[in-house]
């Protein structure tokens, strides 16, 4: 979702109105639910190896010298198109369990 497309949304709702924060998370066979959880938004600042390091590993490789030439192009392809990304996350205690 880009910052604009969450802007838009919530323009459909009166400024004044209270807004609570809810996180439903699934894995295998069980569910974990917070409700009225706190929020934090900030700016992800990674550094060039911080990123090399998180491509390698959506790539599935622990390091750098695992990757083949063509990866590695890639690699440095990906680390120059680069974009700092907003991170919304929802934090909060527990409230359901299955």
């Amino acid at each position: 979702m880009l910052v604009k497309e969450l802007i838009q949304e919530l323009q459909k709702f009166n400024p004044e109105q209270e807004m609570v924060f809810h996180c439903d998370i699934e894995s295998g066979r069980s569910f974990s639910s917070c409700k009225e959880g706190d929020y934090g938004i900030e700016v992800e600042d990674l550094d060039e190896d911080e990123i090399k390091e998180q491509l390698i590993k959506e790539m599935g490789y622990s390091d750098e010298e695992d990757l083949d030439e063509d990866e590695t192009k890639d690699l440095n392809k990906w680390v120059k198109e680069y974009e700092p990304k907003v991170v919304f996350s929802i934090s909060g205690e527990e409230t359901d369990y299955e």
